[in-house]
């Protein structure tokens, strides 16, 4: 039971609470590797590390548009 509110825990917050490593956070939000979801999830993520890469390098560049 949830002390907070008095409700059970979901099966998946319960999976979250008890994953012992990161890649298993990310099975259980998103699926195993090679899920739909988790190959989307990836693609998003790496679009995002290089969109962060490119703003910093035109930073240090001088090159912003801000």
């Amino acid at each position: 039971m949830n002390s907070e509110k008095n409700k059970p825990i979901s099966k998946k917050n319960e999976a979250i609470l008890n994953a012992k490593s990161f890649d298993e956070l990310l099975d259980v939000q998103y699926g195993k590797i090679g899920s739909k979801k988790r190959d989307g999830s990836e693609e998003k993520a790496q679009y995002f590390v290089i969109s962060e890469t490119l703003k910093d390098t035109s930073r240090e560049a001088r090159l912003t548009q801000e």
